[in-house]
């Protein structure tokens, strides 16, 4: 006697491998597909803080030259008129301390956004080219 499910050339192995297979590659892409979705997403976040931390270093950047415009001058001429260079013979004491006290101003409104070393070299200059504390109600004294 034959048995004709040994015949058919169906039997269950070939039935499981025709229904799995499919369903194996279709969850394999679902999971690739969902790692490059979360991939994706974590390149875009991060592309968008690089943009904001850009702008946002930018506008310090814009900052600083404003303020740098703000004071340039005026220290030229005190660094003139401490080194005896340039049109160092065009002021005299009274307007220097005037472009301490206006550079002063400036610089310690705006202290936040000079880096520590920035803001210390200024001080040092400072230092070097002004006696400051020189008796109370009197003014700095250029440091010549």
């Amino acid at each position: 006697m034959s048995n004709k499910t040994d015949d058919s050339p169906w039997n269950s192995l070939e039935v499981a491998k025709l229904l799995v297979t499919p369903l194996v590659v279709a969850l394999l892409g679902y999971f690739v597909q969902t790692q490059l979705a979360a991939q994706a997403k974590q390149t875009q976040q991060l592309l968008a803080e690089q943009a904001q931390s850009w702008q946002q270093n930018q506008r310090l950047s814009d900052r600083r030259l404003q303020v740098y415009d703000n004071v340039r001058v005026d220290l030229n001429r005190i660094y003139c008129f401490v080194e005896d260079v340039g049109s160092w013979k065009e002021d005299n004491p009274e307007t220097v301390i005037s472009y301490k006290r206006r550079i002063d101003r400036e610089m310690q409104s705006q202290r936040a956004i000079w880096s520590q070393k920035t803001f210390s070299a200024y001080l040092a200059y400072m230092d070097v080219a002004f006696l400051a504390y020189s008796g109370v109600g009197q003014d700095a004294k250029i440091a010549t």
